[in-house]
């Protein structure tokens, strides 16, 4: 296969995990009984401390969200190669 024809289908399985990001959660949130902790914030915060909750949450997201793009797309690349694709989920 020449090395145009692999770019291009490697970047079709990019396009096609990036279709799919958005609808997939987290089975922590999903699956089995649900920590108080991931349903709701504490009532007695004071607003410094909601404001530094709200930060946290914020960039802790960012971070999954950029780990779930870094992990697709290594997928997405290694997953059609013989050494790799059959160690990688």
């Amino acid at each position: 296969m020449s090395l145009l024809l692999r770019q291009a289908s490697r970047s079709n399985s990019i396009i096609a995990c990036a279709r799919t990001a958005s609808t997939m959660a987290s089975s922590r949130y999903l699956d089995g009984p649900q920590d108080a902790a991931t349903l709701e914030t504490p009532k007695n915060l004071s607003a410094k401390q909601k404001e530094a909750l709200s930060a946290a949450i914020r960039i802790d997201q960012a971070g999954e969200i950029a780990a779930n793009w870094i992990y697709k797309g290594q997928y997405a690349v290694l997953s059609s190669d013989p050494k790799t694709g059959t160690i990688v989920q």
